[in-house]
């Protein structure tokens, strides 16, 4: 019925990757994308389906697309991060997950992220500082 409909295609997107079936989510996505180009979310979405499937420089370019039109998005800097740990360029994804606490010093995932590269990389004291951070914040979320 509404055929060049955005929001249509950008939830067929989320229900593929959510079924596993990549490749749908990814031409989903594409669509919605080409659609409405400006809709941060669709970038971001769009960049975790390319990781998923394996394809970790086009997520680059989907969570780098998705900064560029919300510098400020917490997520996307946390997503892209987790990118960049796939493809072992640590410096890179530690400084996304700071970046993403800057942005958000509650978010608890980029926490947990960043402490387990710092401890992955023999950054011990550093890591115990942030899973310390990381149990304030939960304890702080299940109050």
């Amino acid at each position: 019925m509404e055929p060049d409909n955005p929001v249509a295609y950008f939830e067929l997107g989320v229900i593929a990757l959510k079924r596993e079936q990549q490749a749908l989510a990814i031409d989903c996505l594409s669509k919605a994308i080409e659609l409405e180009p400006n809709q941060p979310l669709f970038h971001n979405i769009l960049g975790i389906a390319f990781s998923i499937a394996g394809d970790l420089p086009a997520g680059v370019r989907c969570f780098q697309q998705a900064l560029e039109l919300d510098p400020d998005n917490a997520t996307v800097h946390n997503n892209l991060g987790s990118n960049y740990r796939e493809q072992d360029k640590w410096t890179d994804a530690a400084d996304c997950y700071r970046q993403a606490i800057a942005l958000n010093p509650q978010y608890l995932d980029a926490h947990i992220n960043l402490g387990e590269l710092l401890r992955r990389h023999g950054e011990l004291a550093a890591a115990a500082d942030i899973y310390r951070q990381a149990i304030s914040i939960n304890a702080n979320l299940t109050q």
